[in-house]
């Protein structure tokens, strides 16, 4: 009996460092697996949709500046890749910015115009892996929903869309916003 109070005082003190534990480690990896206190509602509700980790990867992080939002957009596809394949530099032979916008997004009709390119954008390829990624699901008004809400804000202060792809039959996009306090949050889809 009393290896079993031992065995259950010291289970719960260990259960409760370790949740403590991941909880810190899920806060500093910028991944909304596990949530964190800090992540933003918008990020957690992102995540929710765009995080199977086989086509889709919802990622949070902060950011130095606006300007290195692609440069940052290419780490997070590098991260993505690197537990899937082996020769993952191969993604980045058809990798091109199709959209780029700075804010402030002030007005409704800035947000209207925003939402537009965001979610149908000029370029073919990218407009034909986002409307994938947005409208070939079971909740499609609900993940819509969610990133409209993470990329098109007014606290947004950049935001962009990537097209990517390895020449062959892998390819998808990337769509990266950053906000005033540089809190960035990126979407990838990736399908063949």
């Amino acid at each position: 009996m009393f290896a079993t109070l031992v065995t259950l005082v010291f289970g719960q003190f260990w259960s409760e460092d370790l949740t403590r534990n991941m909880s810190t480690l899920a806060s500093t990896s910028g991944k909304g697996e596990l949530g964190t206190i800090s992540e933003p509602e918008y990020v957690t509700n992102l995540t929710k949709f765009f995080n199977d980790t086989y086509y889709t990867g919802t990622f949070y992080k902060k950011v130095t500046s606006k300007e290195k939002l692609e440069s940052e957009a290419k780490e997070i596809l590098l991260e993505y890749l690197r537990d899937k394949y082996k020769d993952i530099n191969r993604f980045f032979n058809e990798w091109k910015m199709t959209f780029l916008s700075d804010g402030p997004f002030e007005t409704q009709e800035d947000l209207n115009a925003i939402k537009q390119k965001m979610t149908n954008p000029d370029d073919f390829m990218t407009e034909l892996y986002i409307q994938d990624m947005l409208t070939n699901r079971d909740d499609e008004k609900e993940a819509s929903g969610a990133y409209v809400d993470a990329f098109v804000s007014k606290d947004n202060v950049r935001v962009a869309l990537f097209y990517l792809g390895d020449d062959d039959i892998m390819h998808g996009v990337l769509a990266a916003g950053v906000r005033s306090n540089m809190d960035a949050v990126f979407v990838v889809f990736l399908t063949d």
